[in-house]
């Protein structure tokens, strides 16, 4: 239900693609586009830059799908330099920013896009000011604005571009109410509020601040293999048909979804049952993952397991799979992996055959579901995943970064137990004897495990890796210690 329409005030610049935030330290780049090289499993080399190591630097990448081309910002400290790429990833122009003293600790939260001009923002640490830095690429100009949002009894709760535009979510304090904050190209923004009963939230009577404390919303990218980091969220959103869809699974018994029509900005506020597994609730797990119009739920106890598929269009249950603890899963491909650590530390892979093995590991981590369609099919992540803390300022991060397949968020490494399903992606029945193809991010994995001593530092870490969604491609950046270049690779799915 829409309470108030808002106010329309000033603000920033259209964009109309996916963009991504992702980490970089200890390296300025300078662009000097080479030849493409072909190399094997469908991957290029794009680039091959001379880099100069900075302490300090953060890369954002913003890929337009309209025209191809890639926008490439590099911030150190507050000096931003950004150079536009044409669709052959040839430099068009470069231009110098810097953000102003007027916030702390200035946190990149999207951007917005149109006719020529891109718009970066940054909020301070407690999200009141925001900082504006528009790119002008026709000509050659950057600019900056200030600008103070009335965030009265509000707390962040997460924001997003699409279509050229950029929606931040804020939740009102001790209650249900959700307001939205949508800025356009031409520097305006307006608001939505949307009121929920506590009832409506969970039968708990959690209220959405409560639970947005605990959790921000995190973007879900649909050109990229969800990481699971990303699929182990509580609270995801996600970008497609003209709506923002966000989906909280705070309660096991339920997934609850609000979808926000862009084009009305009117929302429909819909639960989705778990299926019942008689068991606790307080020994359950469970999550829920949106793909290609379809809400894939999963519920974990320690006797049972029960995954289903339903059309969001049609409102209807299509396929479950369920098993109990003492009865092999039929719907698996291939066998259950146990993975300690990522690719800097690692305690090493296990397998497992039994299904009671499965049940009790996973109850004691955070419960997944992640989907991905590749050519032989749908392939469904099922499993548990729990994240470690370590000191590490190499690692990828930012919110709605999809990250490499055993990676979290930076400083954080994960523990999983998993296994993958193949589904006919017409039919979503299981294909038993189909052979699970491999994606980007685990060819990503598979390329770096192959990488030489000499591209590493001396304890076996890559630096300043960075990903980011090119069409259905991913994108990975790393940084070649000996030869002090950048190097970007580009994988096709095959």
């Amino acid at each position: 239900m829409i309470i108030d329409k808002g106010i329309a005030l000033p603000f920033s610049s259209n964009v109309s693609y996916l963009m991504k935030v992702l980490k970089l330290n200890y390296i300025i780049m300078t662009f000097a586009m080479i030849s493409i090289t072909s190399t094997t499993y469908g991957q290029e080399v794009i680039f091959e830059e001379a880099a100069e190591r900075k302490n300090g630097t953060e890369l954002f990448a913003v890929v337009n799908p309209t025209n191809q081309e890639t926008s490439l910002f590099f911030k150190t400290n507050r000096k931003i330099k950004g150079f536009h790429l044409d669709k052959n990833f040839r430099v068009l122009t470069s231009l110098d920013g810097e953000l102003s003293s007027e916030i702390d600790f200035p946190q990149q939260i999207g951007h917005t896009y149109s006719h020529g001009v891109l718009s970066l923002f940054f909020a301070s640490s407690y999200y009141h000011t925001f900082e504006v830095l528009s790119y002008d690429y026709e000509s050659k100009k950057v600019t900056n604005q200030i600008i103070e949002l009335p965030l009265k009894n509000e707390q962040f709760a997460g924001s997003v571009s699409h279509n050229g535009k950029l929606y931040l979510f804020s939740a009102m304090k001790s209650s249900s109410t959700l307001k939205m904050y949508i800025f356009d190209n031409n520097k305006n923004y307006e608001t939505r509020t949307y009121k929920f009963t506590d009832e409506d939230f969970g039968p708990d009577s959690q209220r959405f601040s409560s639970v947005l404390r605990k959790d921000q919303l995190t973007f879900i990218a649909s050109n990229i293999p969800g990481s699971l980091s990303i699929a182990s969220r509580k609270n995801k959103i996600y970008c497609y048909n003209n709506s923002i869809v966000i989906t909280f699974d705070n309660q096991v018994s339920r997934t609850t979804m609000m979808t926000v029509d862009l084009t009305t900005l009117e929302a429909d506020f819909t639960v989705y049952p778990q299926d019942a597994t008689k068991c606790n609730e307080l020994y359950s797990r469970s999550n829920s993952y949106i793909y290609n119009g379809f809400l894939y739920q999963v519920v974990y106890c320690a006797e049972k397991m029960v995954f289903k598929i339903s059309n969001l269009e049609a409102g209807e249950k299509v396929k479950e799979f369920s098993v109990t603890e003492n009865d092999e899963i039929e719907f698996k491909n291939g066998e259950i992996v146990q993975l300690d650590g990522g690719a800097i530390y690692s305690d090493g892979e296990r397998e497992f055959s039994k299904t009671k093995q499965f049940l009790r590991k996973v109850i004691q981590k955070n419960g997944i579901v992640s989907a991905y369609q590749v050519p032989s099919g749908i392939i469904v992540t099922l499993g548990g995943v729990i994240e470690k803390s370590f000191a590490s300022a190499a690692g990828p991060s930012g919110p709605g970064f999809p990250p490499p397949v055993n990676f979290g968020p930076s400083g954080t490494f994960t523990k999983s137990i998993t296994f993958k399903s193949l589904l006919n992606a017409s039919t979503f029945e299981h294909e038993k004897d189909g052979q699970i193809s491999e994606n980007n991010l685990e060819r990503i994995e598979k390329y770096k495990n192959e990488l030489g001593d000499e591209a590493k530092t001396l304890s076996g870490a890559i630096l300043n890796e960075v990903i980011f969604g090119y069409g259905n491609s991913c994108i990975y950046g790393y940084y070649h210690r000996k030869n002090d270049r950048y190097i970007l690779v580009r994988f096709d799915q095959p």
